[in-house]
């Protein structure tokens, strides 16, 4: 990747991924998004980067009670999101990705809303049953 160039990049992954991809990110000052990843402060200080670097470029979607992203330290900016899902499901890539779209407010999007339509309807059973 050219310095020069005028294309902007964003390094993603999920779990290990997602701790490759922050720490690939700051190596080479991008941004970077994680979703479920494992703390990569350890990883990322084995590699000589800076705090300072981790801090800026890598961002981490963590679920509540994921047992992946509970591993390690982790270096950069969390975003928390709720889990409604019962023990490995919290660190399910569908799972975060249908969370993320009900907190944005995308279920009115087709693609969304045909791919995540029944974990909303079970996630909204779950909580009416809990509330009652």
């Amino acid at each position: 990747m050219s310095k020069a160039s005028n294309k902007q990049y964003i390094v993603t992954g999920h779990s290990l991924g997602g701790g490759l991809a922050n720490i690939v990110g700051s190596e080479l000052g991008i941004v970077s998004f994680g979703i479920s990843p494992p703390g990569t402060y350890l990883g990322a200080k084995a590699q000589k980067l800076k705090k300072k670097d981790i801090r800026l470029f890598a961002r981490a979607v963590i679920p509540d009670r994921d047992i992946v992203a509970s591993l390690g330290v982790e270096g950069g900016l969390q975003m928390s999101i709720p889990c409604y899902e019962h023990g490995f499901g919290c660190h399910s890539i569908d799972n975060s990705v249908c969370m993320i779209g009900s907190l944005c407010h995308y279920n009115e999007n087709e693609n969304i809303k045909n791919i995540c339509s029944m974990k909303w309807d079970d996630w909204k059973l779950g909580f009416d049953a809990k509330v009652n």
